[in-house]
């Protein structure tokens, strides 16, 4: 894969290197990444300040970091670092553990996510949830939403969408600590869905 030489300028430009040893040396390209993660916690932690302040609460996405975008082993190295330090410090901010939601196949970084301290994560849909659940059954202290799928819920009919449901509140079973979700539905969703999504779901 071809990279403009644009690439190698900046990420030295992180690590005080020249563009001619990160254009030679991929490892150096990753080290940039992950320094480049670190300079952003600053930003993060003034940003988690401000809306304490406006009496507000926190929640960190990062579903851009979840394999198969980064490996598992890439997401220990480059990713984790930075993502543990922005989540306890904006934790000390809060005062608590911060949700951390990361979509996609996250059944095999499951263990670094929770090496963050969050108290809260999302089984997505995209994942393998079974062993999703079976890895974090243990860890009833921090909270886990599991996705439905998206697509059943904003288009399906109602008997796919209470199949749906059923399936996952299987998933949930003996485990304390569960909610029901779905990740972003789209604009077109008919609200009906979800309204009744939600009554049968009380109702179980």
């Amino acid at each position: 894969m071809e990279l403009s030489p644009s690439i190698y300028e900046h990420a030295a430009a992180v690590i005080g290197r020249t563009p001619w040893e990160v254009s030679r040396d991929e490892g150096l390209l990753f080290e940039s990444h992950a320094a480049a993660l670190l300079h952003l916690i600053e930003g993060q932690v003034s940003f988690a300040e401000e809306i304490k302040r406006r009496g507000l609460d926190v929640a960190f996405f990062e579903s851009a970091a979840c394999p198969p975008l980064l490996s598992p082993a890439m997401f220990h190295s480059v990713e984790l670092p930075a993502l543990s330090a922005a989540m306890a410090r904006m934790g000390a901010v809060l005062g608590r553990p911060i949700p951390c939601i990361i979509g996609g196949n996250t059944a095999p970084i499951l263990d670094a996510i929770l090496e963050t301290g969050t108290g809260y994560v999302a089984a997505p849909h995209e994942t393998d949830q079974t062993a999703f659940m079976e890895k974090i059954r243990d860890r009833t202290d921090v909270r886990v939403r599991i996705n439905m799928d998206v697509e059943v819920i904003s288009r399906g009919s109602w008997e796919r969408i209470r199949a749906e449901a059923d399936r996952v509140v299987r998933l949930a079973e003996g485990r304390e600590n569960v909610c029901l979700g779905t990740g972003a539905l789209p604009y077109e969703t008919v609200p009906e869905n979800v309204l009744r999504l939600r009554e049968y779901v009380e109702a179980i």
